[in-house]
């Protein structure tokens, strides 16, 4: 049962353990964000065949809309909460890769507790890496729960193609965050504490696990998102119904390569069909939802296609 918990005060790098297997669903959210930070519907008319016609993505796209705003889940205070569609989350398995986690995977339980989802984790910053795999064991020592879901952790970082990568680790002992060493600041520079740690890319990670398609993409990896996405718009591989995402393109540098490559990005998901369902702090976190996936959303029937023939 869910139930609204108090106000929580702590960040997770000041307090660890309030975001423990046995205090975390005590974190969760699901209070409305404001419609208002919801982009307007954008030109639609070039996707609209799949569903029926312009008016009718317009339609469906308002309604997943409202829906993601009575659905944030994920912990208020240290800003580490989402929203998101769940009419596109009805059938089973539902499947969800959660792409950096930090010390606060409220959001991943939440959706493997409320919609039974099959949930797999990953990132490979030390701390993140002991402070998930005690939450995993922590639900039935396997990451098993009575809803169906299930919690899976890998510690590999997510990038365009397989590497053994190095990251700078964040200057500020408290916090957690690394960052791949290319996109670290004169501060951790400074420090020059450092990790190798291995990465693998999306389409591998789904081939090793027999996943097809996702229905939710969740990636916060600290401005390596640029070219992980970059990759697969080239690519053309887009093989997930929802994507949410923490930008961090003030981490890019103070010329215009980080508005340019931010720009470019949602430029080229807005071309590949992705419309904007849910935004807060002034778009660094993003909700966006394939129009082509919207047949599905509604009643099953459509196929979700994760590469467009050539």
């Amino acid at each position: 049962k869910w139930r609204p918990p108090p106000p929580v005060k702590a960040r997770p790098e000041q307090s660890p353990k309030l975001f423990s297997a046995n205090n975390i669903l005590a974190q969760h959210r699901f209070a409305p964000s404001s419609a208002a930070e919801a982009a307007p519907v954008g030109d639609v008319a070039a996707k609209a065949g799949a569903v029926g016609g312009e008016e009718e993505v317009r339609r469906l796209l308002a309604k997943h809309r409202e829906a993601a705003t009575g659905a944030y889940m994920g912990t208020k205070a240290s800003n580490t909460g989402w929203s998101f569609s769940p009419l596109c989350l009805t059938r089973r398995p539902v499947v969800v890769y959660g792409v950096g986690c930090g010390m606060d995977v409220s959001w991943d339980v939440g959706m493997a507790e409320k919609y039974g989802a099959q949930v797999f984790l990953f990132d490979p910053t030390p701390r993140s890496v002991r402070y998930v795999r005690g939450v995993v064991v922590g639900f039935s020592g396997d990451g098993r729960m009575k809803s169906g879901g299930q919690l899976s952790f890998t510690a590999e970082g997510l990038a365009d193609k397989p590497a053994e990568m190095t990251f700078a680790m964040p200057a500020d002992s408290g916090h957690v965050s690394m960052r791949n060493i290319e996109l670290a600041d004169e501060a951790m520079r400074a420090k020059g504490q450092t990790v190798i740690a291995k990465v693998d890319t999306l389409g591998n990670w789904m081939a090793a696990r027999g996943h097809d398609y996702l229905d939710v993409l969740k990636i916060d990896i600290e401005g390596a998102e640029y070219g992980v996405l970059e990759s697969l718009l080239a690519d053309d591989f887009l093989p997930f119904t929802q994507l949410l995402v923490e930008f961090h393109g003030r981490f890019l540098g103070e010329g215009g390569e980080g508005k340019r490559r931010h720009e470019g990005v949602l430029k080229g998901l807005r071309e590949k069909g992705f419309e904007t369902i849910w935004q807060q702090n002034a778009g660094q976190e993003v909700a966006f939802l394939k129009v082509e996936d919207l047949g599905y959303c509604e009643d099953g029937g459509e196929r979700r296609v994760p590469r467009k023939a050539a």
